[in-house]
């Protein structure tokens, strides 16, 4: 019994001093963030269970018959994991009263969010952004497969601050899950969009809050940098890795939209991520 109590004791003075260790120390300052790396290395897009992303540069080789039952099988996997569960739930009581909603799907992916609005809004129209282009080819074959090309349109990102968007509409809802975390000019980006977004329109996202960040610096023993946040959030493929990860709390989240918008809802799906809605006030 007194061996118990002393190993218990000597385990949480470890756990302790190693918190210490993270808490206190500075963290290094990241690696400048590249762009065209950003690009490189998001065709691999995350699944929803299992840390294989699905790589487009593949995907374009396969039938269409194999793609969309896929991206079907993929869809409903999506639907069980807690924080796109509860993002789908979201952004469809987002535009749910709204007659011909436009939607912006920002760092689309191959577009998991859009198209589960597409399926569920037969009025409903879609542009899809992201910054690798064959995310965007594959959605545009997603979208001929469903038969939606008419309500789809795909746009590249083309600079790291998104200045250039070819955009000529103004939209009711702009939702983007799990990216604006993945780069350093987020509030810039954010601020871009607004651009085309309607007043009283709605914009949606989920970022990596800081427990995670704090929880993978306690698990290297130190406090890690946001290019070494993202090399541990997502998989090294070919060589290949994520550059930047940040990490958001509710705060630094309401400092990012800034006073255009209201913060109407905040949720914490996971230990990992916050979710929130904000609605454009100006």
């Amino acid at each position: 019994m007194v061996k118990k109590i002393l190993y218990r004791l000597k385990r949480n003075l470890l756990l302790m001093q190693k918190h210490s260790k993270v808490f206190f120390s500075r963290a290094e300052l990241a690696k400048e963030y590249n762009f065209q790396k950003a690009k490189d290395y998001w065709h691999n897009v995350p699944q929803a269970q299992g840390a294989t992303p699905w790589d487009t540069k593949k995907l374009k080789n396969i039938s269409d018959d194999d793609l969309i039952e896929q991206f079907n099988k993929e869809q409903i996997k999506s639907r069980k994991k807690d924080e796109r569960k509860l993002g789908f739930s979201l952004a469809l009581k987002s535009i749910n009263e709204l007659k011909d909603p436009l939607i912006i799907d920002y760092g689309s992916g191959i577009g998991f969010y859009g198209f589960e609005i597409l399926d569920k809004f037969q009025s409903a129209k879609v542009t899809f952004i992201d910054i690798n282009k064959a995310n965007l080819l594959i959605i545009d074959r997603i979208a001929k497969i469903k038969g939606y090309s008419k309500r789809v349109k795909t746009i590249q990102v083309e600079d790291e601050r998104a200045e250039k968007l070819n955009l000529s509409e103004q939209y009711d809802f702009i939702i983007s899950m799990g990216v604006l975390h993945h780069t350093p000019h987020a509030k810039k980006i954010v601020s871009n969009l607004t651009l085309f977004l309607k007043k009283d329109g709605i914009f949606q996202v989920m970022l990596y809050n800081k427990h995670f960040k704090k929880r993978l610096s306690i698990y290297k023993g130190y406090k890690i940098s946001n290019s070494e946040f993202g090399e541990l959030t997502d998989p090294k493929i070919n060589n290949l890795k994520n550059p930047y990860s940040e990490d958001y709390d509710d705060k630094k989240t309401l400092r990012l939209f800034g006073d255009r918008y209201r913060m109407i809802s905040k949720d914490y799906p996971t230990t990992d991520y916050n979710t929130y809605r904000f609605l454009k006030t100006k």
